[in-house]
């Protein structure tokens, strides 16, 4: 599943949680902060 399914699934009931994900795997150098900031902004 990716944001868009959670989203069609669940409306925005897991944004925030989405968001602290994006966030916990962006510090820990997962993913990088320009990829961060593009999924952040679908979690909105």
């Amino acid at each position: 599943m990716d944001i868009d399914d959670i989203q069609d699934n669940f409306g925005n009931k897991y944004n925030k949680s989405m968001t602290e994900m994006i966030e916990y795997a962006e510090s820990e150098g997962l993913i990088s902060k320009t990829k961060a900031k593009k999924l952040k902004i679908k979690c909105k």
